[in-house]
């Protein structure tokens, strides 16, 4: 059993009961109050030290969804189809966010006093397989609700929520996002759900509006900076368009199923090589049609008087914290304690009451973590003990030797 040194102090690293009983030869009580590792005069990252535990990976699933709805109640296929993807996988948290939902003018006033049909509806498909809301944000039209599996909400902590409306006139909240800020077993994580200008010429001011929430969202000096913080997943209406090709090549390729001709003149695409809001951001392949626009109630593209273009607006980008260019493949960043492994990447063609179809992701979320063990701290005289695991430090009672 190794006795590592920290400066004056000593720990000694126990796994089990009996090795106390091999350590010390004095009795020392510790109150079973829950005390901070402030108070217990430790730092989180003596206590995150190798020595303090031994390495493990939890794996955390999760499903976030992305549909904007066109001011649509929720239907009922649409519940239909989320009772049963609940039951074909193993999902720990469904993260989903909405776009354009219709919202009595009351609840503008305050979100957290009225329950809108969305909400209600998905939490009642939702509870019977184990699933609580969590948290839930709007803004105006923009919804994000998280759905974790109820065992796990005890290590769901610092939940934060916040909202940045970029509309008309830069504050209407037609346009925006909605950020929801979590810890999870110790790891930060972050689900932005954004809805940015419309228009095939308005790239610019899709970009200001990116970066304008993501100030908001992540005050300080610089917002890339913050994401480092965090592992942060972006989705949403993100509005981009398929720039130069005419709208009839591209609807000859959808139909011929050769969307790689597409990818190149997608404007999000472009952007991630060249914008900085999207450095270290990653995205699965586009292996399905654009999900926008459709004619209501059919899976024919736009054929009315306007003619849009069809594109891929609905997208889901993640990043991991402490990303760098040169880790973009996957793997989880040198130093980091988080990797996420993207499992699916899908639209789903069989809704047709809005002109977008939902999206869907499913990642595997790997943790790396310490099994529970125990941290003795001796430092002049005063004993403190912890128990370190992932939901937190506990004070017990312990035998040491002085």
């Amino acid at each position: 059993m190794r006795t590592p040194t920290f400066g004056k102090a000593i720990l000694f690293r126990t796994e089990t009961a009996a090795e106390h009983e091999k350590v010390g030869r004095k009795s020392v009580f510790v109150s079973e109050k829950r005390e901070t590792p402030r108070e217990l005069g430790l730092t989180y990252p003596e206590v995150s030290d190798q020595n303090s535990g031994i390495l493990a990976h939890q794996e955390f699933r999760i499903k976030i969804i992305t549909w904007n709805v066109g001011s649509t109640a929720p239907t009922r296929d649409f519940i239909s189809w989320l009772a049963c993807s609940v039951q074909e996988g193993n999902i720990d948290m469904y993260v989903i966010g909405l776009q354009e939902v219709c919202i009595l003018p009351k609840i503008r006033l305050k979100e957290s006093t009225f329950s809108h049909q969305w909400k209600k509806q998905l939490s009642h498909a939702l509870a019977p397989f184990g699933y609580s809301l969590v948290k839930s944000h709007c803004l105006l039209g923009i919804v994000l609700m998280l759905f974790p599996r109820c065992h796990h909400m005890p290590h769901i902590r610092g939940i934060k929520s916040g909202s940045t409306a970029t509309g008309k006139w830069g504050f209407c909240c037609n346009k925006g996002g909605v950020c929801i800020k979590m810890t999870l077993y110790g790891h930060a994580l972050c689900f932005l759900n954004v809805h940015l200008p419309h228009h095939i010429q308005k790239y610019e001011a899709r970009i200001r509006a990116l970066k304008k929430i993501t100030k908001r969202q992540f005050p300080g000096k610089s917002p890339y900076q913050d994401f480092d913080k965090t592992t942060a997943f972006l989705f949403g209406d993100l509005n981009f368009r398929i720039d130069d090709l005419d709208i009839n090549f591209v609807k000859m390729k959808i139909g011929e199923k050769d969307l790689s001709k597409l990818w190149e003149s997608d404007q999000l695409n472009k952007a991630k090589k060249i914008e900085d809001i999207f450095a270290g951001f990653q995205e699965g392949v586009l292996n399905f049609p654009p999900t926008y626009k459709f004619d209501v109630g059919s899976n024919v593209h736009d054929t009315s008087m306007k003619m849009r273009k069809p594109a891929w607006t609905d997208r889901i980008l993640w990043r991991i914290k402490n990303v760098t260019t040169a880790h973009l493949q996957g793997r989880s960043p040198a130093g980091s304690n988080i990797s996420v492994i993207q499992e699916s990447y899908e639209s789903h063609m069989q809704f047709q009451s809005s002109d977008h179809k939902p999206v869907s992701s499913v990642f595997m979320v790997k943790l790396l973590q310490r099994r529970r063990s125990s941290v003795i701290y001796v430092r002049k005289g005063r004993v403190k003990k912890a128990i370190w695991s992932p939901s937190g430090l506990s004070p017990v009672s312990l035998n040491v030797t002085t």
